[in-house]
């Protein structure tokens, strides 16, 4: 079985894998508001959003 493969679906809410696909998305929402006592630390650089994906 490909875990990458699986999606969690309800009413409300769709779990997908990480990808690439959504980078920018996670970039640009994992601020330093909703991930202040969250590790990883939000990225300065996209380059680390990318790298934390792969």
């Amino acid at each position: 079985m490909n875990l990458l493969n699986i999606e969690i679906a309800t009413n409300r809410l769709l779990l997908k894998p990480i990808s690439m696909k959504y980078k920018e998305d996670i970039f640009s929402e994992f601020t330093e508001e909703i991930a202040i006592y969250m590790y990883p630390r939000p990225a300065k650089e996209i380059s680390e959003t990318e790298h934390f994906i792969q």
